[in-house]
């Protein structure tokens, strides 16, 4: 979980009061995320309200719940593949 989503994610980019949308992600987090060392699953994080979604770098999800305040949030499901005890989101 983070504050700041990946750049160069759907989910990190701000396009409330702008006709120039405003990318919030952070290039050390999309480098982590695209290398994936760690056997990274998910991301979470919030920060930008108006990219509440999902998307991928590579195989990561990455999630943004969006704002609690406008109604949204998330509710994330782990469960094992039977065929080989790999986490599903």
């Amino acid at each position: 979980m983070t504050h700041n989503g990946p750049d160069n994610s759907s989910t990190a980019i701000d396009t409330i009061e702008t006709d120039v949308p405003i990318y919030c992600g952070s290039d050390h987090l999309f480098n982590i995320l695209k290398e994936n060392k760690y056997n990274i699953l998910f991301n979470v994080h919030g920060h930008t309200h108006a990219g509440a979604g999902r998307a991928n770098i590579k195989k990561v999800q990455v999630i943004n719940p969006g704002s609690l305040s406008w109604g949204e949030f998330g509710i994330i499901k782990l469960s094992r593949n039977a065929l080989d005890n790999k986490w599903i989101i």
